[in-house]
């Protein structure tokens, strides 16, 4: 009988102290409450390299970046924003989500968007040398031009 009580006493002792180990390391980061995410570009590809950025409040502290759910990594907030770089893997659907490392007893935020993921840029449509002249040239280069050549073609 008195084993038992020792036991549960020692469990209960070992749960509590990793509680409080939990918490201390929540509590020393300070947290970064996100209040905006955006991501480079407009036309996704899987393999491309955008950059995640998230707008956070003026605390330091760290923002976790996910796709799909699945962790993207993190980034430090930095003067209001933390980046990251995204580099898709799968085509589709992705909810990409910025939230802030919070510590014991304060409020989590979050900001989400939602990018649609076509296709390897270059494999077959001639995407890659298109997106390439865009990166170089600017976004609607590529439409400029094909306008002006349009016009100026014999009728």
């Amino acid at each position: 009988m008195t084993s038992n009580r020792f036991r549960r006493t020692g469990r209960t002792v070992t749960i509590l102290a990793g509680l409080a180990a939990a918490a201390a390391l929540c509590t020393t980061t300070a947290s970064a409450d996100v209040t905006g995410l955006s991501v480079s570009d407009s036309n996704y590809a899987v393999g491309g390299n955008y950059t995640l950025t998230a707008t956070c409040d003026q605390q330091q502290g760290t923002v976790n970046f996910t796709d799909n759910g699945q962790s993207l990594g993190s980034a430090a907030d930095s003067g209001g924003t933390a980046t990251l770089q995204w580099s898709p893997q799968t085509t589709g659907s992705h909810a990409l989500v910025a939230d802030g490392c919070v510590g014991a007893g304060q409020s989590d935020t979050a900001a989400q968007v939602g990018v649609s993921v076509a296709q390897t840029s270059g494999q077959g449509t001639g995407g890659g040398l298109i997106q390439m002249l865009e990166n170089l040239l600017g976004s609607g280069a590529i439409q400029n031009l094909l306008s002006s050549l349009s016009a100026a073609a014999p009728q």
